[in-house]
């Protein structure tokens, strides 16, 4: 048990760190990009995320 909350007490501090680093990244990026950019970016992200779920059913499922 000493182990896991020494593990949470580490990944918790660093994980808030990463996340305020990418926060601060994406406020930047975002106010250089238009939107036109932003709607390529989302429509790529969500084919991204369509093939990860057609790889898990093949994989899984058996397909």
């Amino acid at each position: 048990m000493t182990f896991l909350v020494a593990a949470i007490a580490f990944f918790v501090p660093t994980i808030g760190t990463i996340c305020g680093i990418g926060g601060f990244a994406g406020r930047k990026v975002s106010s250089r990009i238009d939107d036109r950019a932003v709607d390529k970016l989302f429509i790529g992200l969500m084919v991204v995320i369509m093939g990860i779920c057609a790889f898990n059913m093949v994989k899984y499922m058996g397909v």
